[in-house]
């Protein structure tokens, strides 16, 4: 089953927790909550789900913020499976908290005893914005052996330092990463912890280090740690015409670069597009890297996946030359997708889409094999608009002159349809088969030409 959180703004004007779980199929799990989703109000108007956490124990952990800074106070639920608020869990199931000014989390990670370890956001005794993280044991109760007060911050002495990930090592280290640094200029940031709160002097210069690629904007959102201790990181980096391009770093275990890895240990991949964010990064079983953001060229936004080998190099085998997309004119660049692995490696991203005024949950998966394959040294040669699609579908591009196979592909690999198109330089249509039950979701199409094959993904509404 598929956990998503966020926010939701009914008729109030206000926003809340929300958290909605669906089946294996994509569709809304009636057994949780109300209908398959819970809301929680904490009585303001900004409110918004960070990260979700399956706990061990079979509860659910839901962490976020309430208010916007510098005003911010950190809350945590757990619930149980159903979808009720676990009231043995802090104050009836509730745990907020905040530290000076404001305390904003972001994430969470479990230690082998239990305990949860949340990285936050933190405005404590100035205006500055540092990275903060706090310790509390299972039942709510703040650990206090955290630090002597079960709570510290690092200041790297610029106005906004953000921590966007963070793990907890085998050995009960905490790793935190993000950025620090005013737009238009940060770098990736890191700090090291021990286990009872102290900065690990072991690590980077006594304890924190920075990596500057470009001289400009310089965001790292996602980190892994291997079995060695070193650790992949991955992020976005704006270069000197500002593009921005996906980026990635590989470090030792004590903070230096791998110099193995890509050029010196960092490396940039820019898909041709102005603006190319790498958010959020996941490991396969097999070691291969995969990374979800954004590729937005013009006025075609996609949200997109990357796949890595563990030198840094791109596999060209998944989806379009490295890069499998879903091209959505509606698609809210301004609301970072995030997404998950599956047990069977299957990819789920979460974003938001724009339907008329209503702004909804987009879930999509995609399959992680061949299916979404190319060997076509450019991009995928049409483009599908409008998309989500109805009952029928408009391939754009004047520039083609040549017969193309287009297949219609269920996610599970089935053609649903199949025909020979002669293209003359303009748009062609192609009308959804009567004989096949469209459900609402996603399909795909593949398209062969002479030795060269890709996939585009579309959404049936």
């Amino acid at each position: 089953k598929i956990l998503v959180g966020g926010r939701s703004n009914g008729f109030s004007g206000s926003f809340d927790f929300i958290i909605a779980r669906y089946l294996e199929n994509g569709q809304l799990d009636g057994s949780f909550g109300d209908q398959g989703k819970v809301v929680l109000d904490f009585g303001s108007t900004q409110e918004n789900v960070e990260f979700i956490h399956y706990l061990p124990e079979n509860k659910i952990l839901i962490g976020g913020y309430s208010n916007l800074s510098p005003n911010t106070t950190s809350y945590v639920v757990r619930l149980e499976l159903d979808g009720s608020v676990d009231k043995t869990f802090a104050n009836q199931g509730v745990l907020s908290f905040k530290y000076g000014r404001s305390t904003g989390i972001l994430n969470m990670d479990l230690q082998e005893d239990g305990k949860y370890v949340f990285g936050c956001i933190g405005v404590i005794d100035t205006l500055d914005v540092d990275f903060l993280v706090t310790r509390f044991w299972p039942n709510g109760t703040l650990d206090t052996s955290f630090n002597h007060k079960g709570w510290v911050y690092y200041d790297f002495m610029t106005r906004e330092n953000i921590p966007f990930d963070m793990f907890v090592q085998k050995d009960h280290k905490i790793f935190l990463s993000g950025c620090s640094g005013v737009y238009p200029k940060a770098n990736f940031a890191f700090v090291r912890y021990n286990e009872d709160g102290s900065l690990d002097s072991s690590f980077g210069n006594m304890g924190s280090m920075q990596t500057d690629f470009a001289g400009n904007q310089d965001v790292a959102y996602s980190s892994i740690i291997q079995e060695d201790g070193s650790f992949y990181v991955s992020g976005t980096v704006r270069d000197s015409i500002t593009n921005y391009d996906f980026a990635l770093a590989k470090y030792n275990s004590d903070g230096s670069l791998d110099q193995s890895f890509g050029n010196g240990g960092k490396l940039t991949y820019d898909f041709k597009g102005p603006v190319d964010f790498g958010l959020y990064m996941k490991q396969q079983k097999d070691g291969k890297l995969l990374v979800c953001g954004e590729n937005n060229i013009l006025t075609k936004n996609s949200f997109v996946v990357a796949r890595f080998y563990k030198d840094g190099s791109i596999d060209s085998k998944f989806g379009n030359n490295g890069m499998a997309s879903l091209d959505v004119v509606n698609i809210l660049t301004d609301d970072t997708p995030s997404f998950t692995l599956q047990q069977d490696e299957k990819i789920v991203m979460v974003g938001n889409y724009k339907d008329g005024t209503n702004i909804n949950f987009l879930i999509i998966r995609f399959l992680n094999d061949e299916i979404s394959s190319t060997n076509e040294e450019n991009h995928t040669p049409f483009l599908i608009a409008p998309n989500p699609v109805e009952d029928h579908l408009i391939l754009h591009n004047s520039n083609i002159e040549s017969k193309y196979t287009i297949s219609i592909l269920h996610p599970n690999g089935n053609i649903l349809q199949q025909e020979a198109i002669q293209f003359d330089k303009s748009s062609k249509e192609i009308g959804l088969s009567k004989s096949v039950l469209w459900l609402p979701g996603v399909y795909f199409l593949k398209w062969n030409h002479g030795t060269k094959h890709g996939v585009i993904p579309f959404i049936k509404s």
